[in-house]
């Protein structure tokens, strides 16, 4: 569910036929015009010197210009209209000058509905970091077996691996099955397997010089070189913002966004700052622009390999050992 679905599917909250009632009309425009009387907007110009427009003066002028050209009201007070003042103008459908300033009305509710809900995603995104399972590890793999294998699973220790087991109390032979299930038998895995496979068959040059260095990590029996404790870090850090990247975007299609969306509570939150999400969000946008190039660094290549099989079977030995 993506925030543009969060939307309601008519931004005007009244039925189309009110429109053409008289008496709904009349109040729509009343109150339309109340509202822009007490704006500073440009009504006329002044000579120096000359009294301030009243209420009554502005109400009068915008009323004037309201029923001799529509479109030219529009193109003055259209900032200061709602999204139900757009009903009065419904039956002027053919007139474009109209038209065009109505649905720059709709685009800007529109726009300010997706920030709403963004920054109330973002909210309840910390709420859930700092509960400690919706993030959890275990709950991150289920909604994406194969990117936490892909990133954190194959490079756990023999250490994290029974610290796992100790924490569900599972065995240790359940848990390591498992975890190759997911490797092997997830239809998803081999097809970007066989996708990464004819990409790197079509590749340049320095592609070509990549691999070379891959093949030259491995050791002699096949199983690839550890990865520093930095790299591992890495990878489960960005682990983690993409799935929270996931969560903003309305990608996570068990939850319910509409308890999120549609929340008040989000708004006043006294712990949120503009600041913070502003900056939260301009690296999510770096991120998202940066995301092909992140996967030019072979996570894959890197991270999917037969040995990963080799490493886990060697594991399990060694622990029913």
């Amino acid at each position: 569910m993506d925030m543009a679905s969060s939307e309601p599917p008519d931004p005007v909250h009244v039925q189309k036929g009110d429109a053409q009632d008289p008496v709904k009309s009349d109040s729509v425009k009343a109150h339309m015009l109340d509202r822009i009387a007490k704006t500073d907007a440009h009504f006329k110009h002044q000579q120096r010197g000359e009294p301030d427009l009243t209420f009554e003066d502005k109400r009068t002028i915008a009323d004037e210009l309201l029923e001799r050209n529509p479109g030219t009201f529009l193109s003055r007070f259209s900032k200061y209209l709602v999204l139900d003042d757009l009903v009065y103008f419904r039956h002027m459908h053919d007139d474009y000058t109209v038209n065009f300033f109505v649905k720059e009305v709709e685009d800007r509710f529109a726009d300010s509905r997706n920030h709403k809900v963004r920054n109330r995603r973002y909210e309840a995104m910390k709420e859930l970091v700092t509960g400690g399972v919706y993030f959890s590890d275990c709950e991150m793999k289920s909604r994406d077996p194969l990117l936490y294998e892909q990133m954190v699973g194959q490079y756990l220790t023999e250490e994290e691996i029974l610290a796992e087991v100790q924490k569900h109390d599972g065995a240790i032979s359940s848990v390591l099955f498992d975890h190759i299930e997911i490797m092997y038998n997830n239809e998803l895995y081999a097809k970007q397997v066989e996708q990464e496979e004819c990409q790197l068959e079509e590749g340049d040059s320095d592609e070509e010089s990549d691999e070379q260095e891959l093949m030259e990590d491995k050791n002699d029996d096949g199983e690839r070189k550890q990865i520093s404790e930095g790299e591992r870090q890495m990878l489960r850090n960005e682990f983690i913002s993409i799935m929270k990247q996931r969560f903003i975007h309305g990608e996570d299609h068990d939850f319910d966004y509409q308890t999120v969306d549609d929340c008040e509570e989000y708004d006043s939150l006294d712990i949120r700052t503009q600041d913070e999400e502003e900056k939260y969000f301009d690296a999510d946008d770096s991120q998202s622009m940066n995301s092909q190039n992140s996967d030019d660094i072979k996570l894959t290549e890197m991270h999917i390999t037969d040995n990963g099989h080799q490493n886990m079977n060697g594991k399990m030995q060694q622990m029913e050992l």
